[in-house]
């Protein structure tokens, strides 16, 4: 065998990698901050309308999590999913109360019991991201930002036989 100059046998390479994935308990790539932004999106109640306030949700959300990791204090002392849930509860902050409803947002804090997280732990997590994170877009910044991004002014392309088409 070539594997490893002829030192182990495919068996044993394939023993071993066994014996790591059991004392991992296959957890060898967990779910991801985005991953878990992601999920949360859609299990938030505003998820599942299609607004600017769920795009403003979903993408301030997203906007704290990408800067998370460069925070070791957080990504050491917090589970991924915490922090994805503690930012989504922090742009939460910045909506309307006429968007969100306080009925609305009970609803996204229920799922603490049954996503099993410790409150404290995500109030540690959102007070952490605030003290780390001090500015996040408001909701009047974020539409502005969303409006210079749409194109208004579509540009004529080329066909192929040099007519401009619109």
């Amino acid at each position: 065998s070539r594997l490893a100059y002829g030192h182990f046998e495919a068996r044993e390479v394939l023993d071993m990698e066994e014996e790591l994935l059991q004392t991992l308990e296959w957890r060898v790539n967990p779910p991801t901050m985005h991953q878990f932004a992601i999920r949360f999106s859609g299990l938030h109640p505003l998820g599942r309308l299609d607004t600017d306030s769920t795009d403003y949700l979903h993408e301030v959300t997203r906007y704290q999590v990408e800067l998370a990791v460069f925070f070791p204090e957080l990504m050491m002392n917090y589970k991924p999913s915490i922090i994805a849930y503690a930012a989504m509860l922090r742009a939460e902050d910045e909506l309307d109360p006429s968007v969100l409803t306080f009925e609305t947002r009970e609803k996204f804090l229920s799922l603490q019991s049954v996503l099993k997280m410790e409150p404290s732990q995500v109030e540690e997590a959102r007070a952490a991201l605030e003290n780390l994170i001090p500015q996040v877009p408001d909701v009047n910044q974020y539409e502005d930002l969303k409006q210079e991004s749409t194109p208004t002014n579509v540009p004529a392309t080329t066909e192929r036989d040099g007519s401009l088409s619109p």
